[in-house]
């Protein structure tokens, strides 16, 4: 009987040997928040047997290989950004130009990443963010068969788009409306996504391809890369993500990040329960958009606003805060999601980035957003929307428009109620998003990157994908058919 026991043990750790795959995973840019997305997935890959090398500029803790590439801070970028708050988005966009130049050539120099290039080293699969990542999308194609974008937001504008996204009610995620727009909306999401889209075209990727073809001639050229990617792991939900058209190999993966709270450490329970059946609001404007980098008349507005509540507050700062008030606070870094998932949690006071809504969501906590740049905007809309939360203009924030945001809330059962409605929805899946991204990864491998699932419009131009041809023959025939009606009679 031991020895049956045995021999089962060691075919299924030979039989898991034998199929592990090599993958590389590109993430030569982006926040903390793509880092954590691209955490999930990797995590899953590893568990299951796979040998994975991550090339980024952070350190991932499980049994990968690291090529750490560096590139400006993520707080020198952000810094830069503030001061285009509330900034027309084609303007924004052109603020990222430096950064992603930076990052391409840093990603070319880097010695690691040039003798994986050299040595002609294959992997299984390659899998790359999505986020202003051309650079190493048309590498991909040197070093596998396999290639897998993960997007770990929205969809831009000026992105690869499998499939088109009509501005008519898929807006533009830097543009703060909805699904739901009015007839100057829809003109303005027009214009500002074919505005970036263009500029991308002309303005940026030109420029790249120009970089990569110094260092390496036989990279295929952007347009060539995108159509050789066999799926897209997407960063969307059921819930916060608004109505978008798609397709079989675009995979929806959203909230695979979030999981179930575990206790939290005893100096924060013990200040929570000071607030008794009050509860207590978590504040946090996540990991690029520091509270630290606030002015101090705002700092000081939300200081005399949350002074003047009955519920304890839970402040990331990342910083010393003087003189805060006794119900407030600080800590440089808190375990977001288990204070989240606290059943005394009543608020959270968040910048609007979509993993934050998506813990917020999970975990059944209405949400104040202070929406700061890229998608937050568009994000805070679609919760105004659901009315699970209300929206804080940077620039509105004074003392009483903080109080007045947090206890319309707080006076209000119907935004928790939505959100508990809402957070059953966002819960009820078939498999763990993770465990989804990890198959199609395998799948992938498995058909040595043939995607066997419909990419349509890889293949048809804009005239025939519209139908242009089609409508033009009808008018033909009624025209003819006009012509001739006149002439007999």
């Amino acid at each position: 009987m031991l020895i049956s026991k045995l021999f089962i043990i060691v075919f299924v750790s030979l039989t898991s040997l034998s199929q592990a795959s090599n993958i590389l995973v590109m993430m030569p840019i982006g926040g903390q928040s793509h880092k954590i997305t691209f955490n999930s997935i990797i995590t899953q890959l590893a568990n299951r047997g796979h040998n994975i090398t991550v090339f980024s500029p952070f350190i991932f803790k499980q049994n990968v290989k690291n090529i750490i590439l560096k590139t400006a801070t993520s707080e020198d970028t952000v810094k830069s950004i503030l001061q285009f708050i509330n900034t027309n988005p084609i303007i924004l966009f052109s603020t990222f130009k430096n950064l992603i130049t930076s990052c391409c050539k840093s990603s070319l120099e880097n010695s690691e990443f040039k003798e994986i290039i050299v040595s002609n080293q294959q992997f299984d699969a390659v899998i790359i963010t999505s986020f202003f990542n051309e650079c190493t999308l048309m590498l991909s194609s040197l070093l596998s068969k396999v290639i897998i974008q993960v997007a770990g937001g929205p969809m831009f504008p000026w992105m690869f788009l499998p499939v088109t996204q009509p501005p008519s009610f898929v807006p533009n995620p830097l543009w703060p409306v909805t699904d739901k727009m009015t007839f100057l909306e829809r003109t303005y999401n027009a214009i500002n996504s074919i505005s970036v889209k263009m500029m991308s075209h002309y303005h940026l990727l030109g420029d790249i391809e120009s970089t990569v073809w110094q260092h390496y001639p036989k990279a295929p050229s952007i347009a060539e890369a995108e159509k050789r990617v066999a799926f897209v792991l997407q960063n969307s939900d059921p819930v916060l993500s608004g109505p978008n058209p798609s397709l079989p190999h675009i995979i929806d993966i959203g909230g695979l990040h979030c999981e179930d709270a575990k206790p939290i450490p005893r100096d924060l329970n013990d200040f929570i329960e000071t607030s008794g059946d009050h509860g207590f609001i978590l504040f946090s404007l996540g990991s690029n958009v520091k509270s630290k980098f606030l002015p101090d008349d705002k700092k000081q507005s939300f200081l005399k606003a949350l002074a003047r509540l009955n519920q304890t507050v839970i402040w990331k700062y990342e910083d010393d805060l003087k003189e805060t008030p006794k119900n407030v606070l600080v800590r440089k870094w808190l375990p977001q999601q288990d204070l989240l998932g606290d059943n005394r949690a009543r608020l959270f006071i968040s910048h609007g980035g979509l993993l934050s809504l998506q813990e917020a969501v999970y975990h059944r906590v209405p949400i104040v957003g202070i929406p700061v740049f890229t998608d937050q905007p568009g994000n805070i809309a679609r919760v105004v929307q659901l009315h699970i939360g209300v929206q804080l203009l940077y620039n509105d924030i004074t003392e009483e428009n903080v109080f007045n945001a947090i206890t319309k809330i707080l006076n209000d059962e119907s935004y928790t109620r939505n959100v508990k409605k809402y957070s059953s929805i966002f819960r009820d899946q078939p498999e763990k998003p993770s465990e989804k991204a990890a198959f199609r990864v395998e799948y992938a491998i498995r058909h040595s990157g043939e995607n066997l699932l419909l990419k349509a419009n890889n293949s048809f131009n804009l005239f025939i994908f519209y139908s242009v041809d089609v409508i033009l023959f009808f008018i033909t025939i009624i025209v003819i058919s006009c012509v001739i009606i006149k002439k007999l009679y």
